[in-house]
């Protein structure tokens, strides 16, 4: 996949892309992490963190993929906001979709930094139960606490 530069276009996470050699996480949402695993009603175990993952690879896929970075993620990330033909926010289209949460989960430092966007999106797909509101989750931020981020060789 490439980005509308021609650069190419790697999805890490559910809200973190590798655009060439930069690093850039979405503003203004949280996506499940990875390796993190959900809970449906019946209390069975699923890899909602790779579904996340596969959400935003399909949305990146389309054609037109704009990014603009905003400032920073921390760990080397900038944070910005994406869109592409298909979509104004990629951002908004996770949480809609319910692979995300809003910004208000995050740390007070991220919140200084985003807008506080996406409570109407986090609300629709919790009310309808898409992705990750389908059952029970650890909210990213209180899993991230618990399952600490391996160090990365630079």
């Amino acid at each position: 996949m490439t980005d509308s530069d021609g650069e190419r276009v790697y999805v890490v996470d559910g809200d973190t892309l590798r655009i060439g050699d930069r690093t850039l996480r979405l503003n203004g949402m949280d996506a499940v992490e990875l390796r993190q695993l959900c809970r449906n009603a019946d209390g069975s175990s699923w890899a909602c963190g790779l579904e996340a993952r596969d959400a935003l690879t399909e949305m990146v896929a389309a054609e037109g993929l704009v990014c603009n970075a905003r400032g920073s993620a921390g760990y080397g990330r900038a944070s910005g906001d994406c869109r592409t033909n298909a979509s104004t926010s990629l951002a908004a289209d996770l949480v809609t979709q319910g692979w995300a949460v809003g910004d208000k989960h995050q740390s007070l430092v991220r919140r200084l930094v985003s807008d506080g966007k996406f409570a109407a999106e986090e609300a629709e797909a919790k009310a309808a139960k898409r992705g990750i509101w389908r059952g029970t989750f650890d909210h990213p931020v209180v899993w991230r606490s618990t399952h600490p981020r391996e160090q990365e060789a630079d």
